[in-house]
């Protein structure tokens, strides 16, 4: 069960995804739809047959997937020039996301407290919260009141007095120590990004922070150290 699980989200052999280019025009969430609808959702599917390839497979297929669902929908919307139309569009995508969310909230609230499980679902989460943001960015203005009465998640940011090249030295440096548990870094950064903000951009690339942290420049390195020394600093202090 967990190998047949394992082929039909692959890449390259899930029938979902051979048949993408038929379905996506009309349906651009049946991939993410039938992972978080059904194959982890615990209420339909046997997590424990899950195996190690199949998450890894999951965490390299989402970024793929949440990006595809971005491009469909700027393509799509490019074409409009009704504006009920586009209204229609944007309404469309508003729902689903937020119905993934819930979903994948649900999911999370009946997951272990620690593993790969709940790693993967809180990376579809924040990946899910995430598109939301940049759909709601983009297309807000346009979306009808019956989509915005399925939004029962509000996307609370945390502001860091730190610039987005400093948060990137910070999580990657979180990471490496072992201090956040994810699958990969790509996946640190994927789910920490959406809940993060600075005090001159609200909006952050999960893509930028992870690129710009490997090539960081000596100032941000250092800027991030005088940080790190004081929040230890207090830290010493707590009785």
């Amino acid at each position: 069960m967990a190998d047949l699980l394992l082929t039909k989200f692959n890449i390259h052999h899930s029938p979902a995804i051979m048949n993408r280019n038929e379905t996506k025009e009309t349906y651009p969430f049946l991939w993410l739809d039938d992972l978080v609808e059904r194959a982890l959702n615990p209420d339909r599917s046997d997590l424990g047959l899950l195996s190690s390839d199949f998450f890894q497979a999951v965490s390299e297929r989402l970024p793929v997937e949440l990006d595809e669902i971005s491009t469909t929908a700027k393509t799509q919307a490019f074409s409009l020039y009704n504006g009920e139309q586009l209204k229609a569009i944007a309404g469309h995508y508003d729902q689903a996301v937020r119905l993934l969310l819930q979903q994948a909230a649900s999911n999370l609230d009946k997951y272990p407290a620690k593993g790969i499980l709940r790693t993967t679902g809180q990376l579809i989460f924040s990946g899910l919260a995430g598109l939301a943001q940049n759909l709601e960015r983009r297309y807000g203005t346009h979306a009808p009141a019956p989509a915005a009465q399925v939004r029962p998640f509000s996307l609370f940011k945390i502001l860091l007095k730190l610039s987005g090249d400093q948060i990137g030295i910070l999580v990657r440096g979180a990471f490496d120590a072992g201090l956040i548990d994810t699958v990969s870094k790509r996946a640190a950064f994927q789910a920490l990004t959406p809940f993060l903000s600075t005090p001159h951009r609200d909006g952050l690339s999960h893509e930028s922070l992870r690129s710009n942290s490997g090539r960081p420049e000596r100032r941000d390195v250092d800027k991030v150290i005088e940080a790190l020394g004081v929040l230890s600093k207090i830290v010493r202090e707590y009785r």
